[in-house]
């Protein structure tokens, strides 16, 4: 069985929220489909450095260029039940993400 993946219709209140030079919005399993996170609720961070998921008071790189500063995303992406040995795809997430912290 093929799983699509979307976004559900956004919230209206959704909240972002802006500290310091990084805009943040929190994101959770039930927005998302399908959801790659281990956690049910992450806050994304957009910095200067690029995209960080923080789930349980630890902060994860969301996309390449945040990696050289936060830890890999491995410890809380789940993987495929469909696949073996492959994440379930977090493109959605990052694409989501990127238009909503402009």
């Amino acid at each position: 069985m093929v799983q699509r993946e979307y976004v559900k219709t956004p919230k209206k209140d959704v909240t972002v929220s802006k500290s310091l030079g990084e805009l943040s919005v929190m994101a959770s399993k039930a927005d998302f489909h399908p959801w790659p996170f281990k956690v049910n609720k992450v806050k994304i961070i957009k910095n200067k450095v690029g995209l960080v998921v923080v789930a349980n008071n630890k902060s994860y790189a969301l996309n390449g260029s945040a990696l050289k500063k936060y830890a890999e995303i491995n410890e809380i992406w789940l993987n495929n039940p469909n696949i073996p040995k492959i994440k379930i795809r977090i493109g959605h997430i990052i694409d989501w993400a990127l238009a909503t912290l402009k």
